[in-house]
């Protein structure tokens, strides 16, 4: 379907309306498919902040409203339009308007107001859906960051860009948004090159930065950069092995010491079975994995008491 323009009148909606519609954002998610969020600690817990992002998908912003709970202000280009039937999310969220090429003063005043009221600011540096991968930023992000004085949180949504499609073919994605350590905020001063050459810097900064809460196959324009790896390590993954699971569920659980070896075994089948199956880093094989939850759950059940699982199951309803 062709893009249509955005209407002038589009502006941020008043703090309920966009309040209210982070609920109602939470209830379409569950027809999106499974969102997994990793880094919400990550997340300032009060205050304005820039909040940057790749842009692989349609449903990106509201993923994102979905893993930050909290009414977020994007600006949006109003040359690249939009698809009619996406049109009423912004129509009722609202967004600020930019030009393509250049960031101008209108949306300078309007993403500053924005920041001063203590809300969240949403850009996707790369100036809209480019790609599948990660391409080269626009200044803007890094430019309102430094304007504003406020920090930068880097996020990454990986599986969002297959999403329509598998809606239209009836079936279900995985979406993994990660949430990187923010930085900043920046100081960009000196004569105009000096300027340049910083938000140029700063710019790349924030990409490798999203690049590094990426899987290695998504890096596109910053594959290969050494500083991916050093914010890698900012941003560890959380350990997940079997020991760990069973010490969890030993708990939780009050696993008895005969319980507690077998539960160990089927655990540490499970980590096996699972990686045997794992094609990428995110990307797994739905069916095996859906047959392999239910083989482990059908073995959990031989080893735990009534009241052990039925306590399983209220833990996994209050984490969801």
């Amino acid at each position: 379907m062709e893009n249509i323009g955005l209407p002038k009148s589009i502006k941020p909606r008043p703090y309920w309306v966009q309040y209210v519609s982070t609920y109602i954002v939470f209830f379409l998610s569950l027809f999106i498919g499974k969102i997994r969020v990793n880094g919400r600690h990550n997340i300032p817990k009060e205050g304005s902040f820039v909040l940057a992002s790749n842009h692989f998908g349609y449903f990106d912003p509201f993923v994102l409203v979905h893993a930050i709970r909290r009414p977020i202000d994007f600006i949006m280009q109003k040359e690249l339009g939009i698809e009619l039937h996406f049109l009423f999310a912004p129509m009722i969220y609202g967004a600020i308007l930019t030009d393509r090429n250049k960031v101008g003063p209108s949306t300078i005043k309007d993403s500053l107001k924005s920041i001063k009221k203590g809300k969240i600011l949403g850009i996707f540096p790369e100036g809209g859906i480019t790609s599948t991968v990660l391409t080269e930023a626009k200044p803007g992000a890094v430019f309102i960051a430094s304007k504003a004085n406020t920090k930068i949180l880097p996020v990454s949504i990986s599986g969002g860009e297959y999403a329509w499609d598998n809606m239209l073919k009836g079936n279900s994605s995985i979406i993994t948004i990660n949430i990187g350590k923010s930085f900043g905020p920046l100081e960009i001063k000196g004569s105009k090159e000096e300027k340049m050459n910083k938000l140029e810097s700063y710019s790349k900064e924030l990409m490798c930065r999203i690049a590094a809460l990426l899987p290695d196959n998504k890096h596109g324009d910053f594959t290969g950069e050494k500083t991916i790896k050093k914010y890698r390590k900012e941003n560890p993954k959380k350990k997940r092995d079997a020991q760990s699971m069973t010490n969890k569920m030993a708990e939780k659980l009050n696993l008895t010491d005969a319980q507690e070896p077998l539960i160990l075994a089927l655990n540490k089948k499970l980590m096996a079975d699972r990686k045997s199956i794992q094609q990428n880093d995110n990307d797994l094989d739905k069916e095996a994995m859906k047959d392999l939850r239910v083989k482990y759950r059908a073995d959990l059940k031989e080893i735990l008491t009534a009241d052990q699982i039925a306590l399983m199951k209220s833990e996994r309803k209050n984490e969801k």
